[in-house]
């Protein structure tokens, strides 16, 4: 087994005409914020219209070329030199750069691979004085040039609130085990499987509230210099409760192991929620699998 990495890289393109617009665009979505006038739908829909345009203008496609295949994805520029910020996934290992960019291709080279984490902040998402229905939108369609944004849960729920409902974490309710994130309850580190995830601060909690992140990367590396041991256990995984979201009742449970860590296309892949671990055996009467 060996060690893996993530995070991110930057780059800069070899010609840098037309990149002051761009920027142009960024600052000025940033710096501007539009309120409708019209409580319509109409309203809403031009101004989410117009916020994507402008951040439009600031994605590229990148492609590009490492030891294992040809990766591709998106990045956005971040000052008017061309500097452009991606994932370490999409440009950290990999040369011969091209950046797709209004219809034009673009010689790419690489600045920095930061190895440090694979998280992104983002300051300054105008949300103050909107309903909820209108940051909805924002946020969805600001999360769609990500990629393609999926549903997280059976109900088909592709933006999901955050917040305290005065419920107990996995008590039954609607037929179904309640997940954290509608408690107050602290939720321990886990993962969701997906390529990316978002998270939008609308309301700064009272107290608490706080959102900490670590990769399983670095996770994975600890272990394997530490605990070598430990790691055929986790390849070999865990039952999950399906939460009662399936057709089987509160009990019912996945059909096989899902591994915390496995492989996919040659990368290394995690998969970790001990709740669910823990529901599929308190609840689905799944084994757990013991160290010897």
């Amino acid at each position: 087994m060996s060690r893996h990495s993530s995070s991110k890289t930057a780059l800069t393109l070899s010609s840098s005409r037309g990149l002051v617009v761009v920027l142009t665009a960024l600052v000025s979505l940033a710096a501007t914020v539009v309120y409708a006038q019209e409580d319509t739908a109409g309203a809403i829909s031009r101004e989410v219209k117009s916020i994507f345009e402008r951040c439009g203008r600031a994605v590229v496609k990148i492609h590009a070329v490492d030891e294992h295949s040809e990766l591709s994805g998106t990045g956005f520029f971040i000052d008017p030199a061309g500097t452009i910020y991606t994932s370490y996934s999409v440009g950290g290992e990999a040369d011969n750069f091209t950046i797709q960019f209004e219809g034009k291709k673009y010689h790419a080279t690489q600045l920095v691979a930061d190895l440090r984490s694979g998280v992104a902040l983002l300051r300054g998402v105008p949300v103050a004085n909107r309903d909820l229905a209108d940051i909805e939108k924002l946020y969805f369609g600001l999360s769609s040039y990500l990629g393609v944004v999926i549903a997280q849960n059976t109900k088909g729920d592709h933006v999901g609130h955050v917040k305290d409902e005065g419920l107990k974490w996995g008590q039954v309710s609607g037929g179904e085990l309640v997940r954290g994130y509608r408690t107050n309850a602290y939720m321990p580190f886990h993962s969701d499987p997906t390529d990316r995830v978002a998270l939008l601060c609308v309301q700064k909690a009272k107290r608490g509230g706080l959102s900490s992140i670590v990769s399983s990367t670095s996770l994975y590396n600890e272990i394997l210099a530490t605990h070598p041991e430990a790691l055929d256990c986790l390849f070999r995984g865990f039952y999950y409760s399906l939460r009662g979201e399936g057709n089987g009742g509160i009990a019912q449970i996945t059909d096989y192991r899902i591994p915390l860590f496995d492989y996919f296309a040659g990368k290394l892949s995690s998969r970790y929620v001990r709740k669910t671990i823990e529901q599929g055996a308190a609840v689905g009467g799944a084994p757990l699998l013991l160290l010897r």
